[in-house]
């Protein structure tokens, strides 16, 4: 036998190993090294920053309310203002023109897991500075553009019609 094919087969059997020994594809997901967090079946979700922890919409908006959920679909579709559209798809589930080549995909904002695992203060900070540069679960890195031009007002009302796919 050559020796490399030894190194090769010496190789593999230890990858095999450690593998089983870290639980294979049953393991949870990990932040992989980030500080804080919060993983789930979907992706990684670093912690919100100080800045943005504590942010809430402005006093009188109800993020349920139907008029601004409907500013915000609007912002959602609009190619000079929020253009989340052209990756998320008009649906929200990820599926987007521009989405497709993506990878990681787009998420799915439609899924209630992640609903579940995020608050509206970290889809605002989301919306306002974007995710490029984060890497989810996989270490795969996200290029979200963030809605820096946007006011607060219009990035709550992105957070109410993004909420409002939840489950759709």
């Amino acid at each position: 036998m050559k020796w490399w094919t030894t190194v090769s087969m010496a190789v593999l059997a230890s990858a095999s190993l450690m593998f089983a020994a870290c639980g294979g594809d049953n393991a949870a997901p990990s932040n992989r090294g980030k500080a804080g967090g919060q993983a789930h079946a979907h992706g990684f979700h670093p912690d919100v920053p100080a800045d943005y922890k504590d942010k809430k919409p402005p006093e009188g908006m109800d993020l349920k309310n139907a008029d601004v959920i409907a500013k915000g679909k609007e912002l959602f579709g609009n190619a000079d203002r929020g253009n989340c559209v052209s990756c998320h798809g008009a649906s929200g589930k990820g599926d987007g023109p521009l989405g497709a080549n993506l990878d990681p995909k787009p998420g799915n904002l439609t899924d209630p897991d992640v609903h579940e695992h995020v608050s509206d203060a970290y889809i605002f900070w989301r919306i306002k500075t974007g995710n490029a540069g984060w890497g989810n679960h996989d270490g795969k890195v996200s290029g979200m553009l963030g809605f820096a031009n946007g006011t607060d007002e219009e990035i709550w009302q992105l957070v109410a019609y993004v909420r409002s796919l939840n489950g759709k």
